[in-house]
């Protein structure tokens, strides 16, 4: 049976997205020094160099900040809505 190009397409996609999405879990749970599941801004701050989108101190307060209302701790589902 021949495969439409565009469900080709949309499966390729959505595999690509479950691997990266993969990856990120796995760089995220490595920073996640005291393994709880959240990450500071000293533990973010590392994360984004390993992924190459350094960002300052204050550019770092301000995104956990929006993320967390105040809670100084960011959860994998809030990091990754945000990529």
């Amino acid at each position: 049976i021949m495969m439409s190009w565009q469900r080709f397409s949309a499966q390729r996609v959505f595999q690509h997205n479950a691997k990266r999405h993969q990856e990120l879990r796995e760089t995220f749970s490595l920073v996640d020094n005291n393994g709880d599941g959240t990450i500071d801004s000293n533990e973010l701050t590392r994360l984004l160099d390993i992924l190459g989108m350094r960002k300052d101190n204050e550019e770092i307060q301000d995104f956990i900040d929006t993320l967390t209302s105040g809670l100084k701790r960011i959860s994998f589902a809030d990091f990754i809505k945000t990529l």
